[in-house]
């Protein structure tokens, strides 16, 4: 029973959690282009998909939250990830590092900061109890 070892960790939930989010999203994206949607379109339907799974998985698999009206501080937390992985890209970019690999090097980081702020200004006690 590792894995139950394991899941009783927040931060391992989270990463678990955050690679499922991840497949499911890259899923939706390779139907819409499959079904031959534009990339542009298929991108945006499949970030607003991941954020919506995200936010409901996040919430109830990671911090055992039901209070729905946390999505406008969840969308705020995601849009401080999506600004420092631009600054970290970009960065990155300046020291001519490959984008493939910048991207990489990005994940790690990216992940801790979207469990911390999450954890902290989402799902923290003060919101923990609130109704759906």
């Amino acid at each position: 029973m590792l894995f139950l070892k394991f899941y009783n960790n927040q931060l391992f939930r989270y990463v678990f959690v955050a690679g499922i989010n991840v497949m499911a999203g890259y899923g939706v994206f390779v139907l819409l282009i499959f079904l031959k949607l534009h990339y542009i379109i298929a991108v945006t339907i499949a970030t607003i998909f991941g954020i919506l799974f995200g936010f409901k998985a996040f919430s109830r698999l990671v911090f055992n939250n039901k209070n729905n009206f946390l999505i406008l501080k969840y969308l705020l937390v995601w849009a401080v990830v999506y600004l420092l992985n631009i600054a970290g890209l970009t960065t990155l970019n300046y020291l001519k590092i490959n984008n493939y690999i910048a991207g990489l090097i990005m994940l790690l980081p990216l992940a801790i900061a979207g469990f911390l702020l999450n954890k902290k200004f989402v799902f923290n006690k003060i919101n923990q109890g609130v109704a759906d």
